[in-house]
Parts: structure tokens; C-alpha cells; sequence
């Protein structure tokens, strides 16, 4: 067996020592470095749109409503406060989900062959969640979030299929973890609903 003597253990102390400064100092004067810009330009892609067919209406007609879904969240998001409740995630400056994407805008395009029409009138800044139809395809709903100071919180608002045109009813104000458990316990068939079996 081979005995190192206080001289080589030093010596190795110092040589670890100084490799382990100049891989600090190193570290230390990087600059933040960003992808190339295809990197960024593909990870900042925005998923392709959904779309949800209404109920047919008393002429038998359909529409198909275009929901823009937002792209990575902005960092003011991720800096929301969170609070859990029975698995559930949730903002409480707005009783709202804190996470996952919304749709942005809303388009209708009259089946089988109509001209999309821009729906207008949606709040400033959309977050809209729980899209829905009525039953007789002449309106739909939905949920907007509002982080705003002046106006934080759910809203609901719905949007006038023949005129393409949203408002928000006034005075209805929503609990989202609520509402949240309300449309994940609701998975029944179309046909269930719409007969309200």
C-alpha cells in the first residue's frame, strides 16, 4: 500500500481548490443566452384552435364556434398566487383556475360552408374558459377570467350566434372551484343534456 504524504494531500487540496474558483468565476460572468431564433419561433407556436359544433337549430341549420387557445403563459401568470382545495388548483384574487391555457378569441362559421365571422365585443385581454352552446344553438357561453385590480374575478358572458356579438351579464358573479367541479362531474352525453335527462 501506497501512503500519501502531507505534501501531495495539500497539493491536491490546492489544485481542487483552485479548479473549483475559476469554474465559479466562470459561471458567474455568463450572460443570459436564449435559442436560436427557429427554437424560439417554434416553442412560441400557438396550438392550433379548437372548435366545438352547436346543437342543429329549429331550421336545422349548425354553427361551429373557433376558440383561439393562448400560448405559453406569460410570466405575470405564473407569478399568480395559488391555493389547493380537494385537488383542485385555483387563484384566489380570482376564484379561478390558476393554471392551464384559455382561449383568446372566438370565431363562428355557419355549416357546412359559411363565412367565419369575428366575434366581437369579448372583454379586453380575454381569458375565456367553459365554452358552451345552448341547446338551441342560438347563443353561447362562457367564463372570462380577470386578474385585473379594478375587476378581478369570473364573469359570465354570453354571445348572440345571429349577431356575433358577447356581453356580460351584469351582476353574476361566479365561484370558479365551483363551477370548475360542476363541468368535470357533467360528462354526459350530448344528447342527455340537451333532452335535460
Amino acid at each position: 500500500m501506497h501512503s500519501f504524504s502531507a505534501r501531495t494531500l495539500a497539493a491536491l487540496a490546492v489544485l481542487f481548490v483552485a479548479s473549483t474558483m475559476v469554474g465559479l468565476q466562470a459561471q458567474t460572468n455568463l450572460k443570459y443566452q436564449e435559442p436560436p431564433k427557429a427554437i424560439v419561433d417554434l416553442v412560441d407556436t400557438r396550438p392550433t384552435p379548437t372548435v366545438e359544433v352547436s346543437p342543429k337549430d329549429k331550421a336545422g341549420r349548425q354553427w361551429l364556434l373557433i376558440e383561439a387557445i393562448s400560448g405559453l403563459p406569460p410570466i405575470a401568470d405564473l407569478a399568480q398566487p395559488e391555493l389547493r382545495l380537494a385537488g383542485l388548483r385555483f387563484n384566489p384574487r380570482t376564484n379561478g383556475p390558476s393554471r392551464g391555457r384559455y382561449f383568446t378569441s372566438l370565431r363562428l362559421q355557419a355549416l357546412p360552408d359559411g363565412k367565419e365571422k369575428e366575434v366581437s365585443g369579448l372583454p379586453a385581454n380575454a381569458k375565456i374558459r367553459f365554452t358552451a352552446w345552448a341547446p338551441d344553438a342560438r347563443h353561447v357561453s362562457f367564463v372570462n377570467t380577470s386578474d385585473d385590480a379594478k375587476n378581478a374575478g369570473l364573469s359570465l358572458w354570453v354571445v348572440d350566434v345571429s349577431t356575433a356579438q358577447a356581453k356580460q351579464l351584469p351582476g353574476v358573479a361566479l365561484n370558479g372551484v365551483v363551477w370548475h367541479a360542476l363541468r368535470v362531474d357533467e360528462r354526459q352525453p350530448e344528447t342527455d343534456l340537451q333532452s335535460g335527462g
